[in-house]
């Protein structure tokens, strides 16, 4: 099954779930492949709790830094959010998707590790 059935496929899942109509769901995402994008990335936002389990853990930044690499590579999100960027190919709406949700993902991740190391008194 290829990327455009299965978005296809969960496009008109949600839609019944929601009690709309398919196009009420492409109208507000902009695409198939930006409700894709955009879902890929809620799960990876979602997963970044277990970065600051992980982290919660590290004695040094040495640590903390292999702590937080390891766990991001491991969360299982993180395959469908590298669907998600393969999805967006060229697409000017799926990469303007993908530009928003990296804004965001990076603006959180950088608060995250300037808090982190500045509460243990860490310089990176």
């Amino acid at each position: 099954m290829s990327v455009a059935v299965a978005v296809a496929v969960a496009v008109a899942a949600a839609a019944a779930a929601a009690g709309v109509y398919p196009n009420q769901i492409t109208h507000h995402f902009g695409s198939k492949d930006a409700l894709f994008i955009d879902a890929a990335f809620a799960l990876l936002l979602r997963d970044t709790a277990r970065l600051r389990t992980a982290a919660s853990r590290a004695k040094t930044v040495t640590a903390f830094r292999a702590l937080l690499a390891r766990t991001a590579l491991l969360m299982p999100s993180l395959p469908k959010a590298v669907s998600a960027l393969g999805v967006a190919g060229d697409s000017h709406d799926a990469s303007d998707s993908v530009e928003r949700n990296l804004d965001l993902l990076f603006a959180g991740s950088e608060r995250f590790i300037r808090d982190r190391t500045a509460r243990n008194g860490w310089s990176t």
